[in-house]
């Protein structure tokens, strides 16, 4: 016996040996936020054609890598906006940043909107575009913990996203209760946001905006857009070409839930109540909706629920200002979505639409119809799915999905965004979503989607410069034998990221340079085909580490 033990011994530390020179690996938890572009005959629908998922890491679990906003993809004069949280720049909290793409394909570095402390976490941005004296500007707004007591916060940018001004409080709550971003609108220099503030333990049921006239210079007060009844979190708004504004919030009205519209002519001097949207009794649950005014509608989409199970989205349109509606059930399933598993249910199933110029309608959202029979998120894995309509709403097209159950054990797409543009007889439809699933990261060296790349590519860290830590990607088409190493001024090695087999794939490796001191250095990508004594492929980039 004790020479078996001795024998496991000696396997053992024979197997740790040879590991400290292989890749270490473990599991955890990922964000990605994945992209789509898909191309539609402006004027009958028809599809087009269909891009590969572009799916790009954000972070991990660890913190609201990705977190909800209704309106943070926008499109305006044939570019893509898109405000990001990510924990990637610091792996405690979140910030918010902006990327941008012509295509929703290729997108843009990241640029830093928000100015927290480095302890603290901005995200769940919400996007404005408009261009002024001949420049694009940039609003977001976006949640952000810098105080005691969470506010929202405004961002602008006059240089059309390459840099952000310092940022501005919008909201003045006095408790340290969250609050939920909901909608962002405008007309020119004037915009408006809204937003639903928790104000007690089980209560939130104000619906408060706050309105700027000169392009995000200076906000009003906020004040009330809606005095809802108990728990009324999740909020919208609109606005049409002649400067008339739409709020719809979800009402609590024990034991159900309706959308109420609420309407202002005047930037929220004065609110009216319109109408609900729907009016059902206990115990259906109407909520998630998205609003968007597009000539004389108003357009709606929004999930129901029997207090159980999301089993519908639906689309509303109004013709006479939200004084009466119509509706239309648009998902094929009756189970869509089991919400037995955490209050963020209702965030992550929101839908969201958009509106071609030829007056197509394309409406998306998550859903767990292929396997909607767990109790929590494990067994609940939610796909995107996609409609369309080419008569105003009154027909849609059979359900589209866009994503997949992958081989991973777990992993859910949803906090679902969509924005277009139409050109040539082409809607170019681009919807991005957040996916969560386990993945293996490999001595801090995680693969990005299942895209094979053509060519090997070493990109340019991120940030750059940076403090303590950032990000380097690089591409390989095929399998081989991977060395990333970081040196000095002086070719001394001070870093090694990663020497060992790796498969066909994009690739992000995590850099802490916490150690380090500030200076210059370089990073080096060698490749080796397998069986091969000489190298495949070498580049080798600059970066300074600033601290």
């Amino acid at each position: 016996m004790k020479k078996l033990h001795l024998l496991l011994l000696i396997l053992f530390v024979q197997q740790f040996t040879a590991g400290r020179q292989e890749i270490l690996s473990q599991v955890r938890e990922h964000y990605a936020l994945n992209s789509q572009l898909i191309t539609f005959n402006s004027n009958t629908g028809l599809l087009l054609g269909q891009s590969a998922i572009i799916s790009t890491a954000v972070g991990d679990s660890s913190c609201a890598a990705y977190s909800y906003s209704l309106k943070s993809l926008t499109c305006f004069e044939g570019v893509f906006y898109q405000a990001v949280g990510t924990n990637l720049n610091q792996s405690a909290v979140s910030n918010c940043y902006l990327r941008k793409s012509t295509d929703g394909i290729t997108w843009s570095p990241l640029v830093r909107i928000d100015d927290a402390p480095v302890d603290k976490s901005s995200y769940a941005g919400n996007v404005y575009v408009w261009r002024k004296n001949g420049a694009i500007n940039i609003i977001v707004a976006y949640y952000d913990n810098r105080t005691a007591n969470p506010q929202l916060r405004a961002s602008l940018s006059t240089n059309g996203g390459t840099s952000f001004l310092p940022s501005i409080q919008v909201s003045s709550h006095n408790d340290n209760f969250t609050l939920f971003n909901g909608g962002i609108c405008g007309k020119g220099d004037t915009i408006m946001v809204n937003w639903v503030r928790q104000y007690a333990g089980d209560r939130c049921d104000q619906t408060w905006f706050s309105r700027t006239t000169n392009g995000g210079l200076n906000w009003s007060g906020m004040a009330e857009a809606f005095a809802g009844n108990h728990y009324s979190f999740l909020t919208d708004m609109t606005m049409d070409n002649f400067g008339n504004t739409w709020s719809v919030t979800a009402d609590d009205q024990f034991a159900r839930v309706n959308p109420v519209i609420r309407f202002t002519s005047n930037l929220g001097v004065s609110w009216e109540t319109r109408t609900q949207i729907v009016n059902m009794a206990s115990p259906n649950i109407n909520t998630n909706v998205q609003l968007r005014a597009v000539g004389t509608k108003l357009y709606a989409v929004w999930t129901h629920s029997n207090s159980s199970i999301f089993d519908s989205v639906n689309f509303s349109v109004s013709t006479n200002g939200g004084n009466s509606w119509s509706t239309k059930k648009i998902s094929d399933e009756d189970t869509l979505n089991y919400s037995n598993f955490s209050g963020s249910t209702l965030f992550v199933v929101h839908p969201a639409l958009t509106i071609g110029q030829g007056g197509v309608i394309y409406a998306v959202w998550p859903d767990s119809r292929e396997r909607h029979f767990g109790s929590n998120i494990d067994s609940c894995k939610m796909n995107i799915y996609l409609t369309r309509s080419t008569d105003g709403g009154a027909t849609w097209s059979p359900n589209m999905k866009l994503s997949g159950v992958s081989n991973y054990p777990r992993t859910s797409n949803w906090y679902v965004n969509i924005a277009s543009k139409t050109g040539a007889g082409t809607d170019s439809v681009v919807v991005t979503w957040a996916m969560l699933r386990n993945i293996a990261i490999i001595n801090g060296i995680s693969q990005i989607g299942t895209e094979i790349p053509k060519g090997y590519i070493l990109e340019q860290n991120y940030p750059n410069p940076f403090n303590p830590v950032t990000n380097i990607r690089f591409s390989i088409p095929k399998a081989g034998v991977v060395k990333l190493a970081v040196y000095d001024i002086t070719g001394r090695e001070v870093e090694s990221l990663i020497s060992g087999k790796l498969n066909a794939g994009i690739y992000n490796a995590d850099l802490d340079a916490s150690s380090l001191s500030s200076g210059v250095y370089f990073y080096r990508l060698i490749v080796r085909q397998a069986g091969s004594s000489t190298d495949g492929y070498t580049d080798t980039k600059k970066m300074i580490l600033v601290k």
